[in-house]
């Protein structure tokens, strides 16, 4: 996995091409179908373009819109998650505009069978939550943001390794907290999933203002065995920024740990690429600390394999 991490910015130069690019249709809502680390462009590109009417559908079935101005994007970097192909089929059923980003299997298939514009992203050896810079690319050119591509394929990404393994030595033995503004949640549950998968740990996000009114409360006795990360971004609200001092001020006197991680870059893509891969390194290096194989994700394919033995009886 340290290669991958180490070689993860040059996803950013990738250029997608589109298959039957003639098919697609371009429209103001999308909508990502996927599920774990399959989704996560559409999370990230939230955070990016908050301009845009971007959403996430991690579930089976059409997803509920209202209008008819919606392209909706199927995606699976294995091919074979079957909450994102009952989506797709579905989508299909429904006469909807459609596109598919894939590594191959029966999704990139049915999309070829059907002249479904697709595009293959070269991730068949890649966990779906480290192949995120090619499945970012490839929404991106989907949505025909030429703009946005431009700058994700300028942005610079510093080796994160010495950081993450600082940034480890903190969080080990601790329930990591992820917070962010709400513009920043998909960045915030980014970090959730990378420490959930790789480092092997409970782990979970929210975004503020919405967490001072409810999740605060949680730290009134103190003695929490959690650390709280808060991602704070140069472009959040002054409020947000306000809440997110109070907050560590908060956590300060109940003596729970806190960090605040100040995005940096010239871009809020290179923000964003950023910070991603300084979680993974922190999500690669708390794994060793903690004993575990940073690669496998077991317990996953245990409960896919049950699921489609289920299936089958």
């Amino acid at each position: 996995m340290e290669d991958i991490l180490r070689n993860f910015a040059r996803q950013l130069s990738w250029v997608p091409k589109i298959n039957r690019e003639e098919r697609l249709v371009r429209a103001p809502r999308v909508i990502l179908c996927g599920m774990g680390g399959s989704r996560l462009a559409g999370d990230l590109a939230r955070s990016a373009l908050p301009g845009r009417d971007i959403r996430i559908h991690a579930d089976f079935g059409f997803p509920p819109i209202v209008g008819n101005d919606t392209l909706f994007v199927a995606s699976s970097c294995s091919g074979e998650t079957e909450e994102t192909l009952d989506a797709f089929r579905a989508i299909l059923k429904q006469r909807a505009h459609v596109a598919v980003i894939a590594a191959g299997g029966t999704l990139f298939r049915e999309a070829q069978t059907r002249d479904i514009p697709t595009i293959e992203i070269p991730a068949h050896n890649l966990p779906p939550r480290l192949a995120v810079g090619y499945s970012v690319r490839a929404l991106l050119a989907l949505m025909g943001d030429e703009a946005s591509l431009a700058k994700t394929a300028l942005a610079a990404i510093p080796d994160a390794s010495g950081e993450g393994k600082a940034l480890a030595d903190r969080i080990h033995g601790s329930t990591p907290l992820i917070y962010a503004s709400r513009r920043m949640g998909g960045l915030a549950y980014y970090w959730k999933v990378v420490l959930n998968e790789t480092a092997k740990m409970p782990a979970f996000a929210n975004v503020f203002p919405e967490a001072g009114h409810n999740e605060l409360e949680g730290f009134a006795r103190g003695g929490v065995r959690a650390i709280c990360i808060t991602l704070a971004d140069p472009e959040d609200d002054a409020r947000t920024k306000r809440r997110f001092d109070v907050f560590a001020r908060i956590c300060r006197e109940r003596e729970v740990p806190n960090v605040t991680l100040t995005l940096t870059g010239t871009s809020v893509w290179e923000r964003i690429f950023r910070s991603v891969s300084l979680a993974n390194w922190t999500a690669y290096h708390l794994a060793l600390l903690r004993g575990e194989d940073p690669s496998r994700t077991a317990l996953i394919e245990t409960w896919k394999t049950e699921l489609r033995d289920d299936s089958r009886r």
